[in-house]
């Protein structure tokens, strides 16, 4: 199934957001407990579309800190990986397949065997394709710190936080959503959601 999120600014608050130096920041956030990533952040047009589908991958990092603003460096990936699939992350530092670890319709899951002499913990996550403004961007939408010898599950939602900050950057790690951010959930057979950007809120609403 395709989303799609559009965007539109004004001509003169596009003035004033590009001259504060704001992006357009995305987070899709997970139902679980591993921290949210900025999914997409980018330069704002009068017109800006954001489409995707549903497909996720697997992401590992070497970075052992999750505070906020560390960037993603991503060292290995699956993509695409299959929900109600467990991998295994072991020494060869690829993901596959284990048989008979099922974690449920919609869930992602991986083992994390990597040897704890190598690295006593890895940075796990889901990633996730986007056309924005065109281009094909894949990005982490989560982080996940996971000790050596044990195990994590993602569920994603098709659920969006929109907001407008400065600076902001993609794979960036956040601890908190900004309070004017809105939440677009995309729900049934909603697909597409259209919003406009209020100067007067400081905020996206929907149309």
């Amino acid at each position: 199934m395709n989303y799609e999120l559009d965007l539109q600014i004004d001509q003169a608050a596009l003035a004033v957001l590009r001259a504060a130096n704001m992006n357009i920041t995305i987070a899709k956030p997970t139902l679980d407990q591993s921290s949210t990533t900025v999914w997409q952040a980018f330069d704002p047009f009068e017109s800006n579309t954001v489409t995707w589908t549903e497909d996720y991958g697997l992401y590992c990092s070497t970075i052992q800190s999750l505070a906020d603003g560390t960037q993603i460096k991503k060292i290995s990936d699956q993509f695409p990986a299959s929900d109600n699939t467990n991998y295994l992350f072991d020494n060869s530092a690829t993901f596959s397949p284990m048989a008979g670890l099922n974690p449920g319709e919609g869930i992602f899951g991986i083992s994390n065997t990597m040897g704890y002499d190598q690295y006593p913990s890895l940075t796990f996550g889901l990633e996730q394709s986007a056309m924005v403004q065109g281009q094909l961007i894949k990005n982490p939408i989560n982080a996940s710190l996971v000790p050596s010898g044990f195990n994590a599950t993602f569920e994603p939602i098709v659920t969006l936080y929109v907001w407008l900050e400065a600076d902001s950057q993609s794979s960036s790690v956040i601890s908190k959503i900004s309070d004017n951010a809105i939440i677009v959930t995309f729900e049934g057979s909603i697909t597409q959601r259209s919003l406009t950007y209020d100067p007067m809120g400081g905020q996206f609403v929907l149309n």
